[in-house]
């Protein structure tokens, strides 16, 4: 499960806003109460522009049914970016950074 958490972090740190590594590792504990750990998993996918869950679930292989409703509610809590590009929901990794 640590190995999630620290993909995430190297991820969200390659993304323009940039999430550094701390000597505490107080870093890892703010993902770890932010991201259960398939919200993890799934966050460390996502680039800054968004995309459709068809186009996120092929890359996760998992069904976009199931996916689109944790999309959705990563967003409503503010892990992730929601657009509606093109008419249907498109997301994208948020800036945690600056949050």
């Amino acid at each position: 499960m640590e190995d999630v958490y620290q993909s995430l972090a190297a991820h969200l740190d390659n993304l323009p806003g940039g999430f550094p590594s701390t000597e505490s590792g107080v870093e890892i504990r703010i993902l770890k109460r932010l991201f259960n750990p398939a919200e993890a998993e799934i966050a460390r996918t996502l680039n800054m522009l968004p995309e459709p869950v068809g186009a996120i679930a092929q890359r996760l292989d998992m069904a976009p049914e199931d996916l689109a409703n944790v999309l959705k509610e990563m967003a409503r809590k503010g892990l992730i970016v929601h657009s509606g590009k093109g008419g249907q929901p498109a997301y994208a990794a948020a800036n945690l950074s600056s949050a």
